[in-house]
């Protein structure tokens, strides 16, 4: 039998505990499973192979990929109209930036002749 101990979150050196840590503003892309099921079952499969480890796994309504996040003050300390700036200079920089593709899953295989292949 396996044993793991309980995992702590932590925010750079510092333990998050949910009562008295500070919540933080975040810049991040929402994964929605339900429109990708090959990426539902990688997400799965991770977390299957990863049970029996010390972590806390994200639910599938909340699995984003975090881009930024303003770590220097809580989300409390930021007034509206600051938030509403952020937003759209983000908006500003982001218009510009053609859509693209992200691959998910397990790199493709190498050529036997590739020189980081083992021998």
């Amino acid at each position: 039998m396996t044993t793991t101990k309980p995992f702590t979150f932590r925010r750079g050196q510092e333990e998050w505990d949910r009562e008295s840590s500070p919540s933080l503003l975040h810049a991040y892309i929402a994964v929605d499973l339900s429109r990708q099921p090959e990426l539902a079952a990688l997400v799965q499969g991770a977390r299957d192979a990863l049970r029996n480890f010390s972590l806390s796994h994200v639910q599938d309504p909340w699995l984003h990929i975090t881009l930024d996040q303003i770590t220097d003050e809580p989300a409390a300390r930021i007034p509206q109209h600051e938030r509403d700036a952020l937003i759209d200079e983000l908006t500003k920089t982001l218009r510009d930036i053609e859509p693209f593709n992200l691959t998910d899953g397990p790199p493709p295989p190498r050529p036997r002749d590739h020189p980081g292949r083992a021998r």
